[in-house]
């Protein structure tokens, strides 16, 4: 176990300095004056597949969601395992350190404020190509509901309307602030014929101090016109481990790793066939529209073979191959099939991924092979 942290940038919430780990279930409390508290849920279940983190502060605390880091398409056999979520969240209350964890199903996290963690189901609406809003005064009877749910860290909730599409809530002050899409998408003519859209985003501002009503109406806030335009800047809005590069933190208490699952038998054959498939056909890869011969993923590219190796959780796949860009001997990729808690590691690209690098000759030097390998 490690003694660092690959932790988000540091909160400062009510005078303490909160730490939280990016991939493993832990956390660090740091008080002047006092010891480092750790804290930490290493058997929380966050799913059969390997989450990505998100965090979000509130003015006495921090949540942190692990919400799906990819999905698969409906018709894999892997996708009501992966796809149907109940992704967890985790609150700590940083004056005491005490924690308590929500389910949220596959809702997108829009931000939190003391009244809990916002979430919906809604996604944003695509253009009206058909009737498209070219800017000007907003559409007087125009709206797009965003259902919003509130999560208490008691495990109750609140379901809430917003007549907009909601981007994000966050706490500020003596306020809510509820950024929101405040017309449809505005259509853009361009001169070869072509529209592209552009989206105005409008800050709306609630009293924390009064109720949260039902239903939130943009005209209730902004009378007249549009409201003020805001930037949407990610600082202070939830925070995702793939938008926010790790900082290394160090701390003697920092350890604690997650409990490796038991997954189930029919998954892992699953999980591995889900790896292996991606790779089965290297070398007639590309199929033309006009129906001539396939081509490798690669130009050049040929001797590929496929090989499972290791017992779960340690199962890997290993693509073997001959290539120009190692003309002396083979090219290998090793593809871990499951993260280091035993859930499966799901990724629809690898062979997309690979390309990329065999074309970009983004490769160890040649002198790194051993026994005629050189590992990619």
């Amino acid at each position: 176990m490690s003694s660092h942290l690959n932790a988000f940038p540091a909160l400062q919430i009510d005078g303490v300095q909160v730490w939280v780990d990016q991939a493993r279930p832990l956390a660090v409390l740091q008080r002047p004056g006092e010891p480092d508290q750790t804290v930490a849920w290493p058997d929380l279940f966050t799913g059969w597949a390997e989450p990505t983190t998100t965090i979000v502060e509130t003015p006495d605390g921090v949540w942190v969601h692990y919400g799906l880091l990819n999905s698969v398409r409906d018709e894999d056999p892997l996708a009501a395992a992966v796809n149907d979520l109940d992704a967890p969240a985790v609150y700590i209350r940083t004056a005491t350190g005490a924690t308590s964890v929500v389910r949220v199903g596959r809702d997108q996290v829009l931000g939190a404020t003391l009244h809990g963690l916002w979430t919906t189901s809604h996604l944003s609406p695509d253009p009206d190509h058909d009737h498209p809003y070219l800017g000007g005064p907003l559409p007087g009877d125009w709206h797009e509901d965003t259902p919003i749910t509130i999560h208490r860290p008691d495990g109750t909730r609140r379901q809430i309307t917003v007549d907009r599409d909601v981007l994000a809530v966050d706490a500020t002050g003596q306020h809510v602030r509820v950024l929101v899409h405040a017309s449809p998408p505005i259509a853009i003519p361009g001169e070869d014929g072509s529209t592209s859209y552009q989206y105005r985003p409008t800050e709306l501002l609630l009293l924390a101090d009064l109720p949260l009503p039902d239903r939130i109406r943009f005209r209730d806030l902004v009378p007249e016109g549009w409201g003020a335009p805001t930037d949407f800047d990610r600082q202070g809005w939830p925070q995702r481990a793939t938008m926010i590069p790790a900082v290394t933190h160090g701390t003697p208490d920092a350890e604690g790793d997650w409990t490796v699952v038991e997954l189930p038998p029919d998954l892992r054959q699953q999980a591995v066939a889900f790896t292996i498939r991606q790779f089965e056909h290297l070398e007639q890869y590309w199929h033309p529209e006009d129906g001539s011969s396939a081509h490798p993923l690669s130009d050049g590219l040929h001797d590929a073979t496929v090989h499972v190796v290791g017992d779960y959780p340690h199962t890997r796949v290993e693509v073997t191959f001959r290539h120009p860009a190692y003309p002396a001997g083979h090219l290998r990729r090793t593809y871990p099939v499951y993260d280091p808690a035993g859930r499966i590691r799901v990724d629809e690209d690898l062979a997309i991924w690979l390309m990329e690098d065999l074309d970009t000759r983004d490769l160890p030097p040649a002198t790194a092979a051993v026994d005629g390998i050189l590992h990619i």
